[in-house]
Order: C-alpha cells, then structure tokens, then sequence
C-alpha cells in the first residue's frame, strides 16, 4: 500500500459520489485520481518523496510530483540515498524517474557531494536475503563537489551502495610534489551493473613527478571459489624513487605490478589455488606499495593442487619466479634469494591414532625440483649505501647478488630432493601430569653433492631425535577479593608448570647445506632443555582476553648445538653482519634459534581502560638483554584514548619509543597524532597528524606527516563515502 498525506488536496471521480448518513462513501475503483497540495508526503514504507505539488494517478499507480525529494534507505549497510529533481515520476510502485536529477547520500538541501544525471530512475529492487535496495541508472552524469563540476562522464547502473566515487585523496609531498588519488567502482564508470559477489575498482591517479597512473583491484567470491587481484600501473615515470633518503631515478620508463590469488573448490575434497605475481622493477613496491615490499608474502607465480580427507593429505606444487630480482625486502634480507619449484609433490599425515590411541603418527613426504634464483641486481640498486650494504650483507653496494651467489658456490641450477620426515608420539598420563613421549627420523637425499658450496661430497642427511613433553595444571581460587580500583570480583590463580627435553643429531651440520626450504635443510641439532611456568589469574570481569597472563621460559641449549648456524640464525646467502634474537618452538624444537636464553611475555587488561602487553628475550650466554616490546593502551574518557609503545632490538642497536592519543573534539571532529622516537639516536623517525571531519554521509581527514628517515614532508587529505570499507592504513585512526 501507498500513503498519500498532504494540507489541502482534490479528488476526482468517475461518477458521482454517494453521500450515507451524512458521510462521504469512495469506492477506490471511482477514483481517477489525486491531486495533493502543501506538506506532500508520499511513502511506502520502504521510500518517502517530500513536495509541495504532487498528482497521483491510483489505477495506473503512477505519480508525477514537482520539486520533490526522493528518499530511501540501504538497511544492510546503513546508507541513504536522496534524488532531488523539479520533477519526479513514478512509473510503478516500484520505480521512479527524474529529468535533470541530482542524486547524493546527503540530508542536506546543498550536499557537499553529489551527482548530477540529465535522466535518473531508481527502481527498489529485492536482494536473495529479501532485502530491499535502490538501484540507480542515470545518463550523462557529473560528480559534483558543492556547486563545482569535477568531470563529465556517461552512463552510471549500479545499486547505491556502487556509487562511483570510492574514495579521494589529495596532497602535497615534499619530494614528488601534487599528489591526487581516486578510487571508482569500475562497473558504475562503465554504465554496468556489477555482477553478484564481484567487486571491481579502479584507481585514476596522479603521482607528482611519477606522472599519471591507473590500477585495477577485483575481489570477488562464488559459492565455491574466491580470490582478488591487485594492479598499478605507470605509464611514462620520469621521476624518482626515495628509498631511505636517496633517490633512484627513472627515464621514461612504464613501470607496474599485478597480482592475482584464486581459490577454488573442486569438490571430492580437492581444492585448487592459483597465483601470480609480478613487478617490473626492484624499487617500485618500496616506493609506491610499501605494505607490499614489507608485509607481503614473497610474490610467486604459482599452481597448488591439495587432496585432503580426514588425517591424510595429497597435494602437487609449482612455483616459478617472473622476476630477475627479489621483490620484498623480507626477503632480500633473509635469504637473500628466492626458491622456485617444478614441480614439489607431497605427502602428508597429520595427527594418525595407531593401536587403539597409544600412539600418534604424523609424516612428512615431499619430493621436490627446485632451484635458487638470486637478483641480477645490486644493493646500489635498491638504494643501499656502501656503510648500509656492508651492514646488511656484507659486500659492496656495487656487487651484483647472483655474481656473489656464483662466487660463493650457492647453486642456481635444477636440483631434485626427496625428504621424508617420520614422528611418533604416545601421549601418557601419570596422575596430574601429561607427558607425551616423542621420536622422530628424517631423511633428506639429493641428487647431487654440493661440494662446490661447503666442499663437501656428502649428497644425503639423516636426521633424528627423541624427547618428551611435560605438562600439568594447579589453581586456586579466592573468593574473597574484591577491589573497585583494579576491578576485581572474585579471582582464580592457574599454574601451569611445563617442560621440554629434546635431543637431535644429524649426519650433516645445516650449515653445509644451502638452504631451499627453512623447515628442512636449516633444522637444528643437538640437546635442549626447556622449563615453563604460565601464570594465569582470572577475574568475573569480561572472559578471556580480559585477565592477566604471564608466560616464562628458560631454554637451554648444548654446546654441540648448531641451532644458530655459526651465530648468524637467519642467516642471509651473502652474509649477515647482524643476528636476530633467540626464539623457541616447542612445536618443533628443531625449528629454534639461538642457544641459552629466557623469554617472557604478559598480557594484562588491568580495567577495561587499561592494558598492557610485553614481552621480552635475555641472552644467558652474553647477559644481555636481546630484545623487550612493551605497549601500553587507555581508554582516558569516552572521549580521550592513548597509547605507548617500546621496541628494543639489542643485535640491531635499535631502541623506538612510540606515542600517540586520539581524541573527540566535538561530535564532527576528532584528532589524532602519532610520533615514532630513536631513542639511541635521540632523533624523530616519523611524525604523523590527522584531523577527521564527519561529513553528512561522507568522512574527511587532513593529514600531515614528516618522515625522517626517506627525509619528507607531506600535507594532504583523503575523502571516504560511507558504507564504502577500507584497507589502506590511515595513521593513529586506524584502518
């Protein structure tokens, strides 16, 4: 049904009405139509079109209503959409129409946003949940900004939630100059309708001296596959690249990246996944991609097949490398190179109950072609300085990283390998204690020697080791606490002393084998002793998450052990001047690194404004404090939070001191600031300022940051419609 409210209106008949004691009787089939007058409201529910003229034909169910405003509302994402026209028809209950219309997701009579259509309809259409949304086409659409025009474009299809405008960003660098970059849904440019489950956006940017530049991003998902594409591409880059304050130029150069990640199930409990990945040159992901250089995992271009039924699992590898150099800088650093395979296929069970649960079997079968790839580039080429190239990998910033890898006898041609690993374990309980009793055997064959690496002959390992687990739990509980200051009612302390002991030989030390994957050719040998104490103390306030807990673990090593493979235990194929600090995994004693040291962490919510978290590694062999991160968060008032953050890295002489606070101005405003501190040398890294404007349906931020280290300036802003999600990391407010 349609409500029709209005001051003042007139009805016309088919014949005349019949008056009954003293009222008027309509019968709806003789009425030819309405014509409504002052406060016009007409409404279904689901939409309401506001106007001071409006006539309505209810036969037909058509309308033709004079300045309206048209309005509905997206339920699932919280979205309005308002359409402004002088004249608006209703061409059935359902849809609408408009000459000269003006849509935007704005109350406001002047929207600081809109889009301007010579023809506009909106139809309210179904979604499979039932849902109801307004889908819009339009013809010769201009996003507008205020009463100012930004561009002319042609027809617009999509449901509201598709507007075209994405998202907006503009600002000026201190190196590259006038930056402005924008983000459109791809399939409202085109004048199309997305189709179910796809997403797919375009970026049409500007990048200061790198000049103009164009990406794609899909994400997209069906029943029984998913996966996203990622791309950026700059046609003719004549500026810069700042990598670490110096500056790598580029001539006339079309420079880009793609990847592609795909997941699909193909029923019969067998999925495949599809990747690929490219950058045309070493510095571009550094300079704009930089989550990428240093987040990401490596780029591949690869196809993984998997077979998995229960404890059993069948899967078929191949991997290949496009790129004549290593993309991300994890990587570069360690190991320096990346591994390609063609094919790996792999046998595994994982978890198998022998003799009636006695026993837990778990194996590991893979037999492998594969080989190292190592840049053709030079650390110069990345933007390394000697000092800094001497420092990361000990070689000259001119050296190219393949000529070293050949020097230095790390081979780069196809080499198979079968490795089988074999585990059993028989989980036992003696009163209060688990121990689970474990044995393992490993043998790693190759197909040739690598005596022109470690001048060894040896092409073969065997691998074992023995050891146990131990574990038990002790608490009590106090019900007698009660604190108001530190929100406490009632608590439950939980000791849960552990241990581990371990012992493992190997016919070959790691270190005489160039290492194709970490989990196999860099495991460790030798005996080992780990003793753990977790503390836990439990409150009637929140659940987990909410309560203080404190691990500790001492881990002793043997001096035969060669888990630090000659002290460097992320060891990059050039050499490493710098070590990483120890780390144990009792999962895997032999994926562990480092030799006698302590680690403890803790996590408190001491109130539900208040928490900390650290953690903390102390060398026992130099008495040195190896590394400690400590953060601290509060929630002053709903208006005001803050943070502060250490982090120490002994072997990398580096001491970082970050703080920051957000905080409410009013309801349309809110401010945040960040600032990163070299402690050792008493200097900023980087200071980063936004101020956030709430918008009618739209989310402003200013922003200014200084980066010390690349030596930059910046002040721009960016612009988010809402319901419209985001990734992109936005400084101290978050995502």
């Amino acid at each position: 049904s349609i409500t029709l409210s209005c001051q003042n209106a007139v009805i016309f008949f088919d014949r005349q009405a019949e008056y009954t004691a003293g009222s008027l009787l309509i019968k709806e089939a003789d009425v030819r139509g309405i014509y409504l007058e002052d406060n016009v409201v007409v409404t279904n529910g689901r939409y309401t079109v506001r106007s001071p003229r409006a006539y309505y034909d209810p036969a037909l169910q058509k309308a033709i209503v004079l300045e309206a405003v048209f309005f509905t509302w997206d339920v699932k994402r919280q979205v309005p959409l308002y359409v402004r026209a002088e004249r608006l028809r209703q061409e059935s209950q359902r849809s609408w129409s408009a000459q000269r219309g003006l849509f935007t997701t704005s109350e406001f009579a002047e929207p600081h946003f809109s889009i301007a259509a010579e023809q506009l309809t909106v139809e309210m259409r179904d979604r499979p949940d039932g849902e109801t949304f307004p889908h819009v086409t339009a013809q010769k659409i201009s996003p507008k900004i205020g009463e100012a025009t930004i561009v002319s474009l042609g027809r617009f299809e999509a449901d509201i939630t598709s507007i075209p405008l994405r998202r907006a960003e503009g600002r000026h660098d201190g190196n590259l100059g006038p930056i402005v970059k924008t983000r459109w849904a791809a399939y409202g440019l085109l004048g199309q309708e997305a189709p179910p489950g796809v997403d797919l956006k375009a970026n049409i940017d500007y990048v200061g001296d790198h000049g103009p530049a164009i990406g794609l991003d899909l994400d997209y998902e069906k029943p029984d596959l998913y996966g996203s594409m990622e791309s950026y591409l700059v046609g003719i880059d004549d500026g810069k690249d700042e990598i670490g304050g110096r500056k790598i130029d580029h001539s006339d150069e079309t420079r880009g990246f793609a990847r592609w990640q795909h997941r699909q199930d193909l029923g019969s409990d067998l999925k495949l996944s599809l990747e690929l990945g490219y950058v045309s040159d070493n510095t571009f992901l550094e300079e704009f991609e930089r989550s990428e250089a240093e987040e990401s995992k490596p780029y591949e271009t690869s196809m993984y097949l998997k077979y998995q039924r229960e404890d059993e699992l069948l899967d078929l590898l191949g991997q290949y490398d496009l790129m004549n150099f290593t993309p991300q800088t994890t990587t570069l650093q360690s190991p320096g190179y990346t591994v390609e395979k063609m094919p790996e296929l792999g046998y595994y069970r994982i978890g198998t109950n022998l003799l009636d649960n006695r026993l837990t079997y778990y194996t590991e079968n893979r037999m492998t072609r594969m080989r190292i790839r190592v840049g053709h580039d030079s650390p110069i080429d990345r933007g390394f300085s000697m000092a800094e190239s001497l420092a990361t990998f000990v070689l000259p910033n001119t050296a190219k990283f393949d000529d070293v890898a050949t020097a230095t006898g790390i081979p780069q041609s196809y080499i198979g390998r079968l490795d089988s690993r074999h585990e059993l374990q028989a989980p036992l309980n003696l009163g209060d204690i688990d121990i689970v009793p474990y044995v393992v055997g490993r043998a790693t064959l190759y197909d040739q020697d690598f005596e022109n690496y470690v001048g060894e002959g040896d092409d073969s390992r065997l691998w074992g080791m023995v050891g146990a687990r131990l574990h038990t739990s002790i608490s009590k509980i106090y019900t007698n606490v009660e604190n108001q200051v530190l929100d406490l009612h009632r608590l439950r302390h939980i000791i849960e002393p552990s241990m581990d002991l371990f012992f493992a030989h190997s016919t070959l030390d790691s270190d005489e084998l160039p290492v194709f994957d970490p989990d196999v050719e860099a495991i460790s040998e030798g005996s080992g002793l780990r003793l753990g104490v977790r503390n836990t103390l439990q409150t009637q306030r929140g659940g987990p998450g909410r309560w203080l807990v404190v691990n500790t673990d001492v881990i002793l090593r043997s001096d035969d052990s060669d888990s630090d493979r000659d002290d460097d235990p992320n060891p990059n194929v050039f050499g490493n001047a710098a070590t990483e600090p120890a780390r144990y995994f009792s999962y895997r004693p032999e994926f562990s690194r480092g030799r006698d040291h302590m680690y403890a962490d803790l996590a408190w919510m001491l109130s539900d404004t208040f928490a900390i978290v650290a953690d903390a590694t102390h060398s026992l062999e130099n008495s040195q404090l190896a590394q400690l991160h400590a953060g601290v968060v509060i929630t002053h008032t709903p208006l005001l939070n803050s943070f502060i953050e250490y982090e120490g890295v002994d072997v990398l002489d580096s001491r970082l001191l970050s703080l920051g606070f957000t905080y409410q101005l009013t309801t349309k405003y809110r401010v945040g600031l960040t600032q990163k501190w070299d402690i050792d040398r008493d200097e900023s890294r980087r200071t980063d300022l936004i101020l956030e404007r709430k918008l009618p349906r739209w989310t402003l931020l200013v922003m200014a940051s200084i980066d010390d280290i690349d030596e930059n300036a910046s002040l721009g802003f960016v612009l988010i419609p809402d319901g419209i999600k985001t990734s992109r990391r936005l400084g101290p407010l978050g995502r």
